[in-house]
């Protein structure tokens, strides 16, 4: 098991600007539940190279490394303010 929270403390510092309002980037695992992917979906441009690098300087296992970049326009977010996971993939696997 890997920790999906782990992976975006990890990559927020990367990606986030004090300027931002809500969520830019969010970590979720898709596909079969034997062997799902993790995703990254992020509103900034990223290469899958870049953001499996700075995984490991982070000193997480190559099971953290992102499977797949996802370009989205908005990362969708709940009442509450947190990051809606489920909308996300939802929305993915539609598209």
């Amino acid at each position: 098991m890997i920790s999906l929270p782990a992976i975006e403390s990890t990559l927020v510092p990367r990606f986030a600007r004090e300027t931002d309002e809500g969520p830019v980037i969010a970590v979720e695992a898709m596909g079969p539940s034997e062997s799902p992917e993790v995703v990254l979906f992020t509103t900034r441009a990223a290469s899958r190279d870049d953001v499996n690098r700075w995984i490991r300087e982070a000193g997480l296992s190559p099971l953290h490394y992102v499977r797949q970049v996802i370009d989205v326009d908005a990362i969708p977010v709940l009442g509450t303010g947190k990051t809606d996971y489920r909308g996300l993939v939802e929305k993915h696997r539609r598209a």
